[in-house]
């Protein structure tokens, strides 16, 4: 389990898995089934632009991130408030949550204030932040600023984007996930009858909850943060990796070694990775193609399809 400390590292992705297997090769015949500008429903026009450290000295924490709610709706979170500046200052940032159907539709859509920081370093969390939960309820993780009296907090939502509950996790409670299934959350709390900084492990799966469940730190290992991957020979797996619900189709972003550390410097480092999607068991590829670090991409519960964010634009890609 990830110490409290480290979840406050300022920079970086996590590292999740290297292993040196050929993945095969990929079925190129993907096809692009819904296209979506996103600039329409207030994505920053320079969203998607990387700028280096000269033009963005100061960054704030903001949030990006695509998820399938269910077999036909898709979540998209993103900040419409700025992401970065030239100087340092309090920002209140502002997230914007959206609902889509496979065919383009804009169903449902709330804004959510929170504290975004003075520029001077950023808070990581995991998974973006975003997490699909029990009944098709959308989890945001709330982290609080170093400067301001703001807390750590979740926020569940409906599946209609209405505001269901609150959970105050400033005292040391961590949101660690959600299980594979989704009929579970996970949290972790201080322990203070364990040395060795040992956490107690907390689950829920009642929505809005209210009774916690006994669970082992074992526990937490069904939550698909780090799943060791077949990746190919000379990559490791980076973030938001993927599984269809059946297990047997997995997806994951893929950069070169050599890359590797220049992701921990985010915005500073124009790079890109590969996206792929493979079956689970054998390795075999069946989706590859380039995606800019600053995309975001999640394997639809059955497998069948690939939504991307990508260029200001949400996509759904068939997978063969």
């Amino acid at each position: 389990m990830l110490s409290e400390a480290l979840r406050n590292v300022l920079v970086g992705w996590f590292v999740v898995a290297l292993v040196v297997v050929s993945g095969g090769s990929a079925n190129a015949q993907t096809r692009n089934v819904l296209s979506v500008d996103l600039r329409t429903i207030s994505l920053p026009t320079d969203a998607f632009e990387r700028k280096g450290y000269k033009n963005c000295p100061y960054q704030y924490f903001g949030y990006r991130s695509v998820e399938w709610l269910d077999a036909r709706r898709l979540l998209v979170a993103f900040n419409t408030s700025q992401s970065c500046s030239l100087r340092s200052g309090l920002l209140a940032g502002s997230l914007r949550l959206a609902i889509f159907n496979m065919q383009g539709d804009l169903q449902h859509t709330t804004d959510v204030g929170y504290d975004a920081g003075d520029g001077i370093g950023v808070r990581i969390v995991l998974h973006g932040g975003i997490w699909i939960g029990p009944k098709q309820t959308v989890l945001v993780d709330v982290p609080s600023s170093r400067v301001t009296n703001s807390r750590d907090r979740v926020l569940v939502f409906s599946d209609e984007l209405i505001q269901i509950q609150e959970m105050d996790t400033h005292e040391g409670i961590l949101l660690e996930g959600v299980s594979q299934d989704r009929q579970q959350m996970f949290f972790s709390a201080p322990n203070d009858q364990v040395q060795g900084g040992a956490r107690k492990c907390l689950a829920y799966s009642s929505v809005p909850t209210t009774t916690v469940e006994e669970c082992s730190p074992e526990g937490l290992a069904s939550v698909p943060l780090y799943p060791v991957f077949n990746v190919p020979r000379g990559f490791e797996s980076r973030a938001f990796p993927g599984s269809s619900m059946d297990g047997l189709r997995s997806s994951a972003f893929l950069v070169r070694d050599e890359n590797a550390f220049c992701l921990l410097f985010g915005k500073s480092c124009p790079s890109k990775g590969e996206l792929v999607v493979f079956e689970t068991k054998t390795g075999h590829v069946l989706v590859k193609r380039d995606l800019p670090l600053d995309g975001r991409a999640a394997l639809s519960l059955d497998g069948q399809w690939l939504a991307l964010l990508e260029g200001n634009k949400l996509k759904i890609l068939s997978v063969p």
